[in-house]
C-alpha cells in the first residue's frame, strides 16, 4: 500500500474501507513482500502495514473477500488458517501439463517420457517449468541434459531445485542478456533501465553490456527474458528472489556499486521512516550477500546509530532482519567473527536477541541471548555480559519463567556492580525490581526500584527513572496505589523521550497513563493514549507491547459499551500471547475476556456467559499461580469475585482477593518514593 493519508494510520483507512464496502481485493505475488526460506522467518510479510491489514481482516470477520496468492506460505495468517483464512496449495503442474507446455515451447524435440521425466524432477513447479521451457528451446545437448536431471534428483528441497534449473538456464542464455538480468538482481525493488545502465558501467559486468541503450533493454525483456525479469507498468524493472539468489553471484562484485546507488536516493544520517530503514535494510543484506562486512557494519554503525533506530522508529521487525543478516545462521556467525570480531558477533546476537523479542519471536529471542550471554562470559566482559543478562531475564519474565528472570537479574547486578558504570547499575537494579514485582516480591521491588532510581537522580539531577525503566518503576506504584506519584513519574519521562525521539517509550508512557485515565474514570482520554500505544506498537511491529495494551484496550471499550470490539481485543491479544508464550499478556487477555462474560451475564441473565468467563479467569489463575505471576493471579481472583455478583453467589473470591491484595501492598509501602528520594538526593548534594 504505496499511499499516505494525513492525520490517519494506512492500514486503519483500508480496514474503515472494507468495512463500509463490500469489496473483491486482490493482491497476486505476494512473494515479493516476503521473507524468503533462507530467513528464520519463512513467508513472514515484510510491509508492517500490509500485515496489520490482513491480519485484521481476519480478526473481523468483514463482508468482503481478499484472494492472496505466494510462492511462500503466509506465515502471519495461519493462525487464522480453517476459520477467517482458507490456505490452498495451488497444485502445481501435473506430469501431462508440464510435458504439454515444455513441447509448446519449443521442447517437443525431447519424447513425452524426458519431458515427464523433467516435469517430475522439479516438482512440477511453475517458475521452474517456464525456465525449462526456454531452456529446452535452445535445444541443449543431451548430455547436459542428463547431468541437470542428476542435480535436480540429488536436491532435497523444491527451491533448491528451481535454482539449480535457473543457474540452467542462465549457463545457455547469450552473456549479455545473463548479465542484464544479473543487473536487475542486485536490487530488491524494481529499479529503472537507467540505473541498470549506468550500473553496468561496472568493471564486474565486462563490457557486456556497453553500447545497450534503454529501448534495448526493455526489448530483451519483453522477448527473452520473459521469465526471468519482470517489466512493471511504470518501466521499471524486476526479478523474482529465486531469479535474484540465481543470478546475483554472476555481478557480486558490482554490489558496492549497487548499493551507492540506492544509498544516494536515501536521505542522508540516520534512518528517519520504517521505509528508509528497509531500504537500507536491504543494503547490508546485498553486501553481506557480497563478502563486504565491513561496509554492512559501518553502514549499520552510522546510519541506525547503532541499532537505536529499531527501537526508535521503532521497526522491530526490521532490525531484527538486519541483525540477523549478520548472524542468523552459524555459517553468518562464523564470518561476523572472523570477518569483524567476535565482540561484534556478540553484539549483533545480542540485539537480535532483544528486537526478536520485541516481535514476539521468543523461541528465536532465547537463542540468541543465551548465546550472547556465553560469548560475553567466554570473553570475561562484565560489562557487555550484565547487558546481556539484562535482556535475557526480560525475555525470560515475558515467557512466564519468573525464577530463571530472578537469577538472571541478580547475576546481572553483580557483573555490573563488578564493572562500576553507573548505568549499567541503574539499569540491572530496575530489571531485577520490575522482576520481583512481577512475581510480588513488594520489599525487593521496593528496594531496586528505589536504588536505580538514585544512581539515575544522582549522576542526571532532576530526572527521576525515564526510558522502560520508568515505565516498569510507573507501573509498580500504580499498581500499588500510588497513583500520583506514578502519574508524575510518567509525564516526565514521556516529555524526555518525546524529546529524544524514543517513540516506542513514548507509547509505553501512553499506556501508563491510560490505565491511569481509565481507573480515574476518564475515558475518553484513556481512550485516545491507548489508541496511540497502540498504534506505535503496531507500525513497529513490537508485538511484546501490543499484546500487553490491547486488553487495556478491551477494558476500555467495555466500559464505552462497545463490547464486539472489546471482544476483538481479546481475541487479538490471545491470538498474539498463547502462541508466542507471553504468559503476563496472555494471563490479562483471559481475565479481560472473563470480565466480559461477566458483563454480559449481567445484562442478559444468560448462564452460559457466567460458564464461559469462569473458564477464561480459571485459565488465567492457573497461568498466574504456576509461573508465580501475583498480579495475574490478583486479576482473575477479581474477576471471579465479580462473576460472583452476576450469577448472584459468593464463592468468597472476594476474600481470597481482598488476602492477596493486603500482601502485595501493604500499608508501610512509602506513599511517594520519588519525593523521598529527590530529598535524600538533595541532601547528599547540600555543600
Amino acid at each position: 500500500f504505496s499511499f499516505e493519508v494525513k492525520g490517519a494510520r494506512q492500514a486503519d483507512v483500508v480496514l474503515g474501507l472494507l468495512r463500509k464496502e463490500q469489496l473483491l481485493l486482490v493482491l497476486d505475488g505476494l512473494e515479493v513482500r516476503q521473507e524468503g526460506p533462507a530467513g528464520d522467518g519463512f513467508g513472514r510479510l515484510l510491509d508492517g502495514v500490509l500485515r496489520e491489514v490482513l491480519t485484521g481482516l481476519c480478526r473481523l470477520r468483514l463482508r468482503c473477500l481478499v484472494l492472496l496468492t505466494s510462492r511462500f506460505p503466509f506465515a502471519d495468517l495461519e493462525n487464522f488458517d480453517g476459520g477467517t483464512a482458507r490456505m490452498l496449495d495451488v497444485p502445481a503442474f501435473t506430469t501431462a501439463q508440464g510435458s504439454e507446455l515444455l513441447a509448446a515451447a519449443g521442447g517437443d524435440w525431447l519424447d513425452e517420457s524426458q519431458r515427464r521425466t523433467l516435469v517430475d524432477a522439479v516438482d512440477g513447479h511453475a517458475l521452474a517449468v517456464g525456465v525449462l521451457a526456454g531452456a529446452l528451446a535452445s535445444r541443449p545437448p543431451s548430455a547436459d541434459l542428463t547431468a541437470l536431471l542428476a542435480e535436480l534428483i540429488a536436491a532435497a528441497r523444491t527451491d533448491a531445485r528451481v535454482g539449480r534449473v535457473l543457474r540452467f538456464y542462465a549457463d545457455r542464455l547469450p552473456k549479455p542478456d545473463r548479465y542484464l538480468v544479473a543487473a536487475v538482481s542486485l536490487f530488491v525493488r524494481p529499479v529503472t533501465v537507467k540505473t541498470v545502465i549506468a550500473l553496468a558501467e561496472h568493471s564486474a559486468f565486462d563490457d557486456q553490456l556497453r553500447g545497450w541503450t534503454q529501448s534495448r533493454v526493455i526489448a530483451t525483456v519483453q522477448n527473452r527474458l520473459g521469465g526471468l525479469v519482470c517489466l512493471l507498468p511504470d518501466g521499471t524493472l524486476s526479478a523474482h528472489p529465486l531469479v535474484r539468489d540465481s543470478f546475483r553471484p554472476l555481478v557480486v562484485a558490482a554490489a558496492g556499486a549497487a548499493a551507492d546507488t540506492v544509498l544516494t536516493d536515501l536521505p542522508g544520517g540516520q534512518a528517519n521512516s520504517r521505509a528508509h530503514a528497509q531500504q537500507l535494510v536491504e543494503v547490508i543484506e546485498l553486501l553481506l550477500d557480497a563478502g563486504q562486512w565491513e561496509a554492512a557494519d559501518d553502514l549499520y554503525r552510522n546510519r541506525t546509530d547503532e541499532g537505536g533506530a529499531w527501537k526508535w522508529l521503532p521497526a522491530a521487525r526490521l532490525g531484527q532482519r538486519a541483525t540477523c543478516a549478520f548472524v542468523g545462521t552459524p555459517a553468518r556467525r562464523a564470518a561476523c567473527a572472523a570477518t569483524l570480531t567476535v565482540h561484534r558477533q556478540s553484539y549483533y546476537l545480542g540485539v537480535a536477541g532483544l528486537l526478536a523479542m520485541y516481535a514476539g519471536d521468543l523461541v528465536a529471542a532465547l537463542e540468541y541471548l543465551r548465546a550472547a550471554v556465553r560469548d560475553d562470559h567466554r570473553f570475561s566482559d562484565v560489562g557487555n555480559l550484565s547487558i546481556s543478562l539484562v535482556n535475557l531475564a526480560e525475555c525470560l519474565a515475558h515467557l512466564g519463567e519468573t525464577g530463571p528472570a530472578r537469577q538472571a537479574a541478580t547475576a546481572a547486578r553483580i557483573c555490573a556492580d563488578t564493572d562500576g558504570r553507573w548505568r549499567l547499575r541503574r539499569t540491572s537494579r530496575a530489571l531485577l525490581a520490575w522482576v520481583a514485582a512481577l512475581r510480588g516480591d513488594v520489599s525487593q521491588a521496593e528496594e531496586h526500584f528505589i536504588s536505580a532510581d538514585q544512581f539515575e537522580l544522582t549522576q542526571d539531577p532532576g530526572h527521576h527513572l525515564h526510558s522502560s525503566r520508568g515505565v516498569w518503576w510507573a507501573d509498580w506504584l500504580a499498581r500499588t496505589g500510588r497513583t500520583g506519584p506514578a502519574r508524575r513519574l510518567t509525564e516526565g519521562n514521556r516529555k524526555i523521550c518525546k524529546t529524544n525521539h524514543w517513540n516506542e517509550d513514548v507509547a509505553r508512557c501512553d499506556r501508563v497513563l491510560g490505565r491511569l485515565e481509565l481507573a480515574a474514570g476518564r475515558i475518553t482520554v484513556a481512550g485516545e493514549q491507548l489508541t496511540a500505544a497502540a498504534g506505535c506498537f503496531r507500525d513497529g511491529d513490537y508485538l511484546i507491547e501490543l499484546a500487553a495494551t490491547l486488553p487495556d484496550l478491551a477494558e476500555h471499550a467495555r466500559l464505552t459499551g462497545d463490547l464486539d470490539a472489546a471482544d476483538r481485543h481479546v481475541d487479538e491479544a490471545i491470538s498474539i500471547s498463547a502462541p508466542r508464550g507471553i504468559i503476563p499478556a496472555h494471563a490479562s487477555a483471559l481475565t479481560a475476556r472473563a470480565r466480559l462474560s461477566a458483563g454480559r451475564a449481567t445484562a442478559t441473565g444468560d448462564p452460559d456467559h457466567i460458564a464461559r468467563g469462569r473458564d477464561a479467569a480459571d485459565a488465567a489463575l492457573r497461568l498466574g499461580r504456576r509461573h508465580h505471576l501475583a498480579w495475574c493471579e490478583l486479576d482473575a481472583l477479581r474477576t471471579h469475585a465479580v462473576l460472583d455478583q452476576a450469577e448472584g453467589t459468593d464463592n468468597h473470591w472476594a476474600v481470597r482477593a481482598g488476602g492477596l491484595h493486603a500482601r502485595l501492598v501493604p500499608p508501610d509501602l512509602n506513599p511517594d518514593p520519588l519525593a523521598t528520594n529527590d530529598r535524600l538526593i538533595a541532601v547528599e548534594n547540600s555543600p
